[in-house]
């Protein structure tokens, strides 16, 4: 993904969003289901894609693993069901 990357604290979390609106719109699924182990938390849920530039969609699976410490986010996990298919779509931008 072209937003594929390491981004560091809020500054860093601001800046992969900006990146991410630039191209796409999302709609994530009301029907999300999450697992807790401890200071982790999985997050799985169906998220549409649409491309700005086209107007192009498509839907796939998004998985997210949280990782936790004294009560702040420290690590973010994204895995896309379907990586090709969102690549895809920024192809047509």
């Amino acid at each position: 993904m072209p937003y594929s990357g390491d981004y560091l604290g809020a500054e860093g979390f601001s800046e992969l969003i900006t990146k991410m609106v630039a191209v796409l719109d999302f709609t994530p699924s009301t029907d999300m289901r999450y697992i807790v182990d401890g200071d982790n938390v999985v997050l799985h849920y169906r998220l549409a894609f649409t491309s700005r530039a086209s107007g192009q969609s498509i839907e796939t699976g998004v998985t997210e693993v949280f990782s936790a410490r004294d009560g702040l986010i420290t690590d973010i996990d994204v895995y896309y069901k379907n990586p090709l298919a969102v690549a895809a779509l920024l192809e047509t931008s």
